[in-house]
């Protein structure tokens, strides 16, 4: 179930843990450039924006290939 957002801001999100205990999550405050998603991760945000600008900068190892990606 997606939670709610309230006007004054993002709803803290609940999980439930091994033991069925729920724990609150940190809100996704970093936004998109591109689009209106938000993260949690600085890591995440950087890989959903490459999405928006096709930017690739992994390249396979193997030295005949020359494929390049946007994510390692």
């Amino acid at each position: 179930m997606m939670p709610l957002q309230s006007i004054e801001g993002p709803a803290l999100s609940s999980t439930a843990d091994e033991n069925g205990e729920h724990r609150q999550q940190k809100p996704k405050t970093l936004p998109c450039k591109y689009c209106s998603k938000r993260f949690r991760r600085v890591e995440h945000v950087q890989r959903h924006e490459r999405t928006h600008t096709k930017e690739k900068p992994f390249s396979c190892g193997w030295a005949r290939c020359g494929k390049t990606f946007g994510r390692r």
